[in-house]
């Protein structure tokens, strides 16, 4: 079975050392993460311990999402935030995006990348400047431009008491 959800299975349920050891008696699995979010790093994190690992993300670096919010007032936050795929993964990594996924194998940047299972963690998508697929450099910019329009507005309106309007706030 080669979906997400098998995959999913596989890694909730700690059967990825089952595998391994299965793998041993036959070549080296290939895994293909998809994303580099909460779940996707931990995937590629933990799993490149027993297969041979592929991350895709659209960004070299993961980031602590829900701190975003205290970047508005506190750009300097930002470096506390995220965390460049390199400092622990050791994988392949590829930056791009995957334009088609097949049985075996999926397409990014016009690259065919095999594997024998796959992990779907593409996770969601917010409108700026909470998620955005930028070079780390960028980030740091959009950051500070979206800091300077709060800090000279004369009022500011949240809309929603949610975890996100109440942070914020």
């Amino acid at each position: 079975l080669k979906c997400s959800f098998y995959f999913s299975f596989v890694i909730s349920s700690n059967w990825g050392r089952y595998l391994y050891r299965f793998s041993n008696f036959i070549d080296m699995k290939k895994v293909v993460v998809i994303g580099g979010g909460f779940a996707g790093s931990y995937a590629a994190r933990e799993l490149q311990k027993y297969f041979e690992v592929t991350l895709i993300d659209s960004k070299e670096y993961f980031e602590f999402t829900p701190s975003v919010l205290r970047c508005l007032v506190e750009p300097e936050h930002l470096n506390d935030i995220q965390v460049m795929h390199k400092d622990y993964f050791k994988g392949e990594f590829i930056l791009g995006r995957v334009n088609s996924v097949f049985l075996d194998h999926v397409v990014v940047n016009g690259k065919k990348v095999d594997y024998d299972y796959l992990a779907i963690c593409s996770g969601s998508k917010y409108n700026a400047p909470f998620k955005e697929d930028i070079a780390i450099a960028g980030r740091g910019e959009e950051i500070v431009k979206y800091s300077g329009q709060l800090e000279k507005a004369a009022r500011i309106l949240i809309i929603g008491g949610g975890i996100v309007g109440v942070e914020l706030a």
